[in-house]
């Protein structure tokens, strides 16, 4: 199944758990450019499509390629995820600086001492993330930060896998996780910024409004459609997740 000028191609992707389906059948094109956000209501296999996507969960049937690659190990390699909890949640009885100090001595050779990330450290971490929002302190826990900074910080973590391979696609899970409207917004905007410079897809359980930035829209028990400017989990998800988190840690 060729790609062509898409950073994703599914046709018939479907998958299953011991309740009976999860999602699908699917069949959708994902742009190499731009912002794409799947919807769907509870049940609606939104964050196993996430899994899905980032290579940490196989569907049961169905054609997949994602960056132009159909092995889950490549596509895992070569795709970020963040906001499934069981992935990459962050523990929240440390403070932010142990978490980017984690973070460097993962990303450097076993022999390398490293010493507690400083200042310059977060901002080469976070600062293409967060853009103009101020960051994080580094002394305060992460229990402590505002569910913004946190879910930023994951994405921060996940665009900075510890193998140094580039991503060439994020996958970030559930919008609604941010309560606040006002953060949903700010998060639509900051990966909408984002997705000028790569492929971004967002899962959510209600269409974004026609006032959100340009975006390519797919609700999950409907037919793709654009919108915007452009007018474009279950038991088996878990263990896979739970093996997902592990290898991403290496």
């Amino acid at each position: 199944m060729a790609s062509g000028g898409y950073a994703a191609v599914a046709r018939g992707l479907y998958a299953k758990g011991e309740e009976g389906p999860i999602f699908g059948p699917l069949d959708f094109d994902i742009s190499r450019t731009g912002l794409t956000v799947f919807s769907g209501p509870s049940g609606s296999g939104r964050t196993s499509l996430a899994l899905v996507l980032s290579g940490r969960m196989a569907p049961n049937s169905g054609n997949l390629e994602v960056v132009g690659r159909t092995a889950r190990k490549d596509v895992r390699r070569h795709v970020a995820l963040a906001g499934v909890a069981q992935v990459d949640e962050l523990e929240r009885s440390v403070r932010v600086r142990d978490v980017v100090t984690e973070s460097k001595a993962w990303a450097s050779p076993w022999y390398s001492v490293v010493g507690k990330a400083h200042a310059a450290d977060l901002e080469k971490l976070c600062a293409q993330v967060f853009g103009e929002r101020a960051l994080p302190e580094l002394d305060i826990y992460v229990s402590e930060l505002l569910p913004l900074d946190d879910l930023l910080l994951r994405i921060s973590f996940a665009l900075r896998p510890a193998h140094g391979t580039p991503p060439e696609l994020l996958v970030v899970d559930d919008l609604e996780q941010l309560v606040d409207v006002a953060d949903q917004r700010e998060m639509v905007e900051i990966l909408a910024r984002l997705a000028e410079d790569m492929p971004v897809v967002l899962t959510t359980v209600n269409p974004l409004g026609t006032d959100s930035p340009a975006h390519f829209a797919f609700a999950l028990d409907q037919d793709q459609e654009k919108t915007g400017d452009e007018s474009g989990v279950p038991d088996t998800a878990a263990s896979d997740a739970d093996a997902a988190a592990k290898e991403d840690a290496q």
